[in-house]
């Protein structure tokens, strides 16, 4: 996504984070496959961000906010490094808009065991139709909320992501449905901006 703002951006510049290192290096090699010379890569918390106040005109997180659990914190800093009438553009799912079919107990168990582990973990698998609140609550103004549905056109590969953490019997369960020829999934994205007016 970083190396496509840059492509957009082509008279700015683009800094991509990530907290591991494996990621970082991928994305350079992308950038680099793309000759783009207007995006930097760095490992970085997104809890503890190494940019001066005020240094950026707007701030992407896409599919983060449902894994992360001090929310209140996150939106500090990225308020903090938005200038004056700077953009937070934030887009993350809302399990509550899920279409899997075909349906069976053993899906619904292993979809169930998945969002039970990421909910442990910290995160929250509603955290989409929060999005207006929390951001009004960290002091961001002019919202703009929408929701959209993404389709998977490969079921198989939304059930090897969750399948990697479960049990083997809830992993089985994930690979029967993303094998079947009429599977489906459908899932409801949230997506808000929200400006820095101060």
């Amino acid at each position: 996504m970083s190396c496509d703002f840059a492509k957009i951006v082509s008279t700015g510049h683009v800094t991509g984070i990530d907290r591991e290192q494996s990621q970082i290096e991928l994305a350079r090699n992308r950038a680099e496959e793309q000759n783009l010379n207007n995006v930097s890569f760095q490992v970085a918390s997104i809890y503890n961000l190494p940019f001066s106040d005020c240094s950026f005109d707007v701030v992407f997180a896409h599919a983060i906010f449902e894994h992360i659990s001090s929310h209140d914190k996150v939106l500090k800093e990225i308020f903090r490094v938005l200038a004056p009438g700077g953009l937070a553009a934030i887009r993350s799912p809302d399990w509550g808009g899920f279409i899997v079919v075909p349906d069976t107990p053993s899906l619904q168990s292993a979809i169930q065991h998945y969002a039970e582990l990421q909910t442990a973990n910290g995160g929250d698998i509603h955290i989409g139709r929060k999005l207006p609140g929390l951001l009004r609550a960290a002091g961001f103004e002019a919202l703009n909320f929408s929701a959209t549905y993404d389709c998977s056109l490969s079921p198989m590969i939304i059930a090897e992501y969750l399948a990697l953490p479960l049990v083997a019997s809830d992993g089985e369960a994930l690979r029967e449905w993303g094998r079947h020829p009429d599977a489906v999934f459908a899932q409801a994205w949230c997506e808000i901006l929200g400006s820095r007016n101060a």
